[in-house]
């Protein structure tokens, strides 16, 4: 219902008849009203449904990665929507997971050369090879992102070992035969304390053996 304030020489608020009222930079505005669009096409209603897969995938990575190692090298946009942005394409029914961007960076990949997993424990080890980049680099932290496909679940490792360690052995929550695992392996960088740069995340998805 709109509201006509102060006579009819007064302000406008809302909707009367077939136009609409409001106040815009301290304006007082009139517009004709249009029934808002609501397009289904199939192509519109697969883009809904790619925005529905990201934003469940991506909602849990907003404080621990997105918050961290995103924000800090935008100015125009947030971590969360540049991880859409990036992402977007691949989260069709079949989502990609090893084609994910969990983190973007600049520094030189850093990649997983295998995993191994052991269920009694639920211990899953991560190794890599720094041959790549540089000994000065060795001594800076590889972060982690485990996702486990089979139970929608992530645990987040971030800072777990140095790059000359060559590798992680990670403590999860649970772990059984045949599940369905997505690992993603970034480092970064920081100078007094503050970080400065992080590379771009590598991914290796594999089905936990027997």
């Amino acid at each position: 219902m709109g509201i006509i304030e102060n006579g009819i020489l007064g302000t406008v608020k809302n909707k009367v008849g077939g136009v609409v009222g409001s106040n815009w930079k301290g304006r007082n505005t009139l517009r004709a009203y249009s029934k808002p669009a609501n397009p289904r096409t199939a192509k519109q209603i697969l883009q809904r449904d790619k925005m529905g897969r990201a934003n469940i995938f991506s909602k849990r990575l907003v404080g621990p990665i997105f918050n961290v190692f995103w924000d800090p090298f935008l100015k125009s946009i947030s971590g969360f929507n540049a991880f859409m942005s990036v992402n977007l394409s691949k989260f069709t029914e079949t989502i990609a997971y090893a084609t994910l961007v969990i983190v973007e960076g600049k520094l030189q990949q850093l990649f997983i050369s295998s995993l191994a997993t052991d269920i009694s424990n639920n211990q899953l080890t991560v190794n890599w090879d720094p041959s790549s980049i540089s000994d000065s680099e060795w001594m800076e932290k590889a972060s982690i992102v485990v996702y486990n496909v089979t139970d929608d679940r992530f645990e987040i490792f971030t800072d777990v070992a140095s790059l000359g360690n060559t590798q992680a052995i990670l403590d999860l929550f649970s772990l059984n035969l045949a599940d369905d695992i997505a690992v993603y392996l970034f480092w970064s960088k920081t100078v007094d304390g503050v970080l400065t740069g992080v590379s771009t995340s590598t991914a290796v998805v594999e089905v936990v053996p027997a």
